[in-house]
């Protein structure tokens, strides 16, 4: 599964990119049963490819349908991971354990929003899939991978099917930092409009609008800045969003972060005359009556 990188200013994407790439590597490892045929039943064969006559079969003989090969991956993990819909619904009608875990510590759920198969995620939780099941390593949802890969359709779904838009993994991120972070502007979007917290920091301090800035992601800045993102929110070394833009130099950024922090500071100025005026004229009603107060005592 996709882990949030950071970037610090001044720092590369060779890191990120190198890590990415073993990731992937490794996640191609972990499905290699399908060129091997090793540690793995008859249904998990029939399923990974895409066999469905003899996964009805095996099924109607009574198969173990929570069988494992040797990462822990069931079945309907399989059919899942490969969009294998209608085998999905097969596994899921026969009764297989829609929870169940591999040794990555992801569910059938977590890996077809990994695969991005938009229609086996429906299926999922249509069938009563844990939305808010967390991984067992770093603690992101489903709607975090979701959010970081920018799949909004998938995004949709999870939050109509109760996705906590505002879930923190073990580092305290949310899936709008991941979003953010990402660039995922139109996500980023949806998961404000779904309620998403613009001021939550995660473990390092740092907001969405923290993460987008650090990550160089201007449309995905101005985005937060119009849905009302603080701009002088500060991180635990005590930097704010503007701080590391003209740190890394990144001008734009800058600009509209300055223009904001002026539209701000003019909108804190204008409440505090506001307030100021406010209180004048409270000054002048208390005034009034007590003229008026002493005019109807002199009349007596």
């Amino acid at each position: 599964m996709w882990v949030y990188q950071r970037i610090r200013p001044g720092e590369g994407n060779n890191m990120k990119k190198t890590f990415r790439y073993l990731l992937v590597i490794m996640l191609l490892f972990s499905f290699c049963g399908v060129a091997s045929g090793k540690n793995r039943s008859p249904l998990i064969k029939a399923v990974s490819t895409g066999k469905i006559d003899t996964v009805k079969k095996l099924i109607e003989e009574g198969c173990d349908l929570n069988t494992r090969d040797a990462h822990e991956k069931t079945a309907l993990i399989w059919a899942s991971v490969q969009g294998r819909n209608e085998i999905v619904k097969e596994l899921l009608k026969a009764g297989a354990d829609i929870e169940l875990k591999d040794n990555f510590g992801c569910n059938a759920l977590m890996w077809a929003v990994w695969g991005r198969r938009t229609e086996t995620v429906g299926l999922l939780v249509d069938a009563g899939a844990d939305v808010n099941v967390k991984h067992d390593v770093d603690g992101r949802t489903a709607l975090s991978e979701a959010a970081v890969n920018g799949c909004a359709d998938i995004v949709e779904l999870l939050i109509a099917g109760g996705a906590d838009v505002n879930s923190m993994g073990k580092a305290g991120i949310t899936p709008l930092m991941e979003a953010a972070g990402g660039g995922r502007t139109d996500t980023v979007m949806k998961l404000v409009k779904a309620g998403a917290d613009l001021c939550l920091r995660d473990n390092n301090g740092y907001t969405a609008l923290l993460c987008a800035v650090l990550k160089d992601k201007a449309g995905t800045v101005k985005a937060l800045i119009e849905a009302g993102a603080k701009i002088d929110l500060k991180d635990n070394t005590n930097n704010t969003a503007l701080d590391y833009a003209r740190m890394m130099n990144k001008g734009e950024i800058v600009t509209m972060l300055e223009n904001s922090d002026a539209i701000e500071q003019a909108n804190r100025e204008e409440d505090l005359r506001l307030q100021q005026e406010n209180e004048r004229l409270k000054r002048l009603v208390s005034e009034l009556k007590g003229e008026l107060g002493k005019a109807h005592q002199a009349k007596r």
